[in-house]
């Protein structure tokens, strides 16, 4: 659900913070901040004062991200595109990257006709 949202320039805060709850156990939540690119959706374990300014720019930034966009051809390396989702749990100093995969339609349409 979070690649969709992603995928869709959603910056469906409930589906970050959903997953989160599901997976991680233990965790003094009322500390943990989530930033999207550089701008936070939760901060000390609170939910950011959402409104119509802040999805925008979440929702640009995620659509910056994008390696195509309609037709739009980008003139950079593809690679260089990626969506920064970080989780502070504030429990020490171990740190994790999880690195997904772009599943969008125009993905699986260039690499599905795409023959070795």
């Amino acid at each position: 659900m979070i690649k969709s949202a992603i995928n869709g320039n959603d910056p469906n805060v409930g589906r970050i913070i959903g997953a989160m709850g599901r997976n991680v156990i233990g965790i003094d939540w009322s500390i943990v901040d989530v930033r999207i690119g550089e701008h936070y959706i939760m901060k000390s374990g609170s939910v950011i004062d959402w409104n119509i300014n802040i999805e925008k720019i979440i929702s640009d930034y995620l659509q910056d991200c994008q390696i195509y966009s309609g037709e739009h051809k980008p003139n950079f390396p593809v690679h260089n595109r990626s969506v920064v989702i970080e989780i502070d749990l504030k429990q020490g100093g171990t740190s994790l990257s999880i690195i997904g995969g772009d599943l969008s339609l125009d993905y699986v349409r260039i690499n599905g006709d795409y023959r070795s």
